[in-house]
């Protein structure tokens, strides 16, 4: 059974004025929590899909207290914007609705301070929710060619964005490309089922 416990690692303990610290713990917590959410019958839940009721209460609540915990320090860091952003998407528990524009302005504030392909790619699906699809995928394209070809999650976000332009037959080319990169297994028969409803 999955047991509650904060915070999930002594690092917050030992560092109790870093910043940085306190926002990896944070991060680790709300991660966590959605622990038992992540698979449904053997098939990936995105997020966005997993059900509310099966995250962690305690976990996300421990995570929230280190998260303001670490803001009046003054020492904002890619784990404290990191956690932040996973707040905003446990917040959909009390609202009952995701903010994306709110996810939208912490992506930028990451990618500023830290960029990486996984956090441009992370942004691109959250505009994609909050701008529109066909900004999502103005974003994946100012991806360099050798960082888009062979990172999984990019195929998976421009195809989920296709899907939801109707443009089917691209879709199921970048789910499959996607698929090509994929080994776990959750995540492999969740694509699937995306890539099948493209056919369907």
């Amino acid at each position: 059974a999955h047991e509650s416990r904060f915070p999930p690692a002594p690092l917050a303990d030992l560092t109790p004025d870093c910043a940085e610290a306190l926002g990896l713990s944070a991060l680790i917590g709300f991660v966590h929590a959605r622990h038992g959410a992540r698979i449904r019958n053997g098939v990936l839940v995105p997020l966005p899909d997993q059900e509310m009721h099966l995250w962690d209460e305690a976990l996300m609540a421990g995570a929230e207290a280190l998260l303001n915990q670490a803001a009046p320090l003054g020492r904002l860091g890619r784990f404290q914007l990191a956690a932040a952003i996973q707040s905003v998407h446990a917040a959909r528990r009390r609202g009952g609705a995701t903010d994306w524009r709110a996810l939208s302005q912490l992506y930028v504030g990451l990618n500023s301070l830290y960029p990486t392909v996984g956090g441009r790619v992370s942004q691109a699906a959250v505009v994609g929710e909050d701008a529109g699809p066909e900004e999502g995928l103005r974003m994946l394209d100012r991806l360099s060619p050798q960082d888009a070809e062979g990172f999984q999650p990019a195929w998976a976000v421009r195809a989920a964005l296709l899907r939801r332009l109707k443009r089917h037959a691209e879709a199921n080319v970048a789910y499959t490309r996607a698929l090509a990169l994929t080994e776990d297994a959750p995540t492999r028969r969740w694509l699937e089922a995306q890539r099948a409803s493209c056919t369907a």
